[in-house]
């Protein structure tokens, strides 16, 4: 059984108006009973009165009687004088009264309403067309009317707001479902899509879902893709790699060869050093290539990863001082990698770092470890890379260098990768940072 949120505020609303009625229904009920005995006993009390001035005798007694009941025998124009009602301003329920009275020769009784109160006359002729026995009573409203007035009024203005909360949540749920709705067609296009909030807190929860699960999906979509063009890059290197190393073998076999020959020239060697050294250079990219494109590493130890750092930057420090830039490393931490594989990271990284880096600035290396591993931190003052081409940073053969091949960042995240780790870049304030995580190679 299902039912929406719209349907249940509705019953809410609707059993919240029946509620105040039935409280207003209940108040009024026994307020009016209340009324009723008390109207009747002020009635009987004027009544008995006028029985009582007859029993009395037939002198007059004008004056007040028992109580609060005013009382006499006095003619129409002093009856309605005595009780602060002029005969020429005495209001029409009084002449109707006296009226009957004369018509009927009884005791006649009625009530009408004052400021100060519900007033009760009884009149009765005395024989004397001149002359009537009256009596009167003025009975205040009782203590607990307005009491009651006022819960009357505030229950009609609960009722008056709780629909109106009702319908205005009602009202604000619906935009923010249909917000919602819209947006998951969206989000099956584009899942960069922004989820819209809402006034309704329980919609943003669902809201934050919606928004956490997109930005899920669209990274494990990214992974995929980037898994699919590196499967299409691996299975593309294999086979340049194939058609390029029995080349490059015989290449270098033959330089070798050359090289041993006596025959060679000897002038002519420092050339065939040169010829070596770019065979070795291609064999090195293509090894490359393949690393990236998910080449097993080689054998795994345990390494001190703030020495190897020391003793990389030893090697680097003469570039670095021709870029004016100065190194400082601290920290250590001990992690199971391949030496040759992290100390290709450790190269490149700092390498990036020193080059990008402005005259008289410093690169800073810090090496650590907490509960997920060992993991290196190298900053620098450069200027990083365009916003707009962050997610490229990664990406083979992606490169800012005129000289660049594009090939040493996707190195090393594959290489990181390979180690159960991750390689990210970063701005913190006006610094680059490669944050590089080491949990040993699955």
């Amino acid at each position: 059984m299902t039912f929406s949120i719209r349907s249940a505020l509705l019953a809410v609303a609707v059993l919240g108006l029946v509620t105040c009625g039935l409280a207003l229904f209940a108040l009024a009920r026994p307020l009016a009973a209340a009324n009723t005995g008390r109207n009747e006993r002020a009635r009987g009390a004027v009544e008995a009165e006028v029985r009582r001035l007859h029993r009395a005798g037939p002198e007059p007694t004008s004056g007040p009687g028992r109580g609060t009941t005013r009382s006499g025998f006095a003619s129409p124009t002093e009856t309605f004088e005595a009780l602060g009602l002029p005969w020429p301003n005495a209001p029409e329920a009084l002449r109707g009264l006296l009226a009957a009275s004369q018509r009927t020769n009884t005791l006649t009784s009625d009530h009408l309403e004052t400021a100060d109160g519900v007033l009760f006359v009884a009149i009765e002729p005395t024989g004397d067309k001149d002359r009537y026995a009256w009596a009167a009573y003025v009975m205040s409203p009782p203590r607990t009317t307005p009491v009651l007035r006022v819960v009357g009024i505030a229950l009609d203005l609960v009722a008056l707001a709780l629909a109106i909360a009702a319908m205005f949540a009602v009202l604000v749920v619906r935009r923010g479902a249909d917000a919602l709705t819209r947006c998951l067609a969206l989000l099956g296009r584009d899942l960069s899509t922004p989820v819209p909030r809402s006034r309704v807190t329980e919609l943003n929860k669902v809201a934050d879902g919606i928004s956490d699960l997109a930005r899920d999906l669209a990274r494990t979509q990214n992974e995929l893709a980037e898994r699919e063009r590196i499967a299409v890059l691996g299975r593309v290197t294999a086979g340049v790699a194939h058609e390029l190393r029995n080349p490059l073998a015989v290449m270098k076999l033959r330089i070798d060869l050359m090289r041993r020959n006596p025959k060679v020239p000897s002038e002519i060697t420092p050339e065939l050093d040169i010829v070596v050294e770019e065979v070795v250079r291609l064999d090195r990219l293509v090894n490359d290539l393949l690393t990236v494109a998910g080449r097993r590493l080689s054998e795994q130890r345990q390494l001190e990863i703030g020495e190897l750092v020391s003793r990389r930057v030893e090697l680097i420090r003469q570039l670095a001082a021709e870029q004016h830039v100065a190194i400082e490393v601290s920290g250590s931490a001990t992690a199971r990698v391949d030496p040759d594989a992290i100390t290709r990271v450790i190269d490149n990284v700092l390498k990036n770092a020193i080059e990008a880096s402005p005259s008289g600035a410093a690169v800073r290396i810090e090496v650590g470890s907490d509960d997920r591993g060992a993991w290196l931190r190298c900053s620098d003052r450069g200027g990083g890379v365009p916003p707009e081409r962050e997610d490229e940073l990664f990406e083979p053969f992606f490169t800012t260098k005129p000289e660049g091949v594009g090939l040493g960042l996707a190195l090393s995240r594959a290489i990181a990768a390979a180690h159960g780790g991750t390689l990210t870049y970063m701005r913190e304030h006006d610094s680059t940072v490669f944050e590089l995580r080491l949990v040993g190679a699955p």
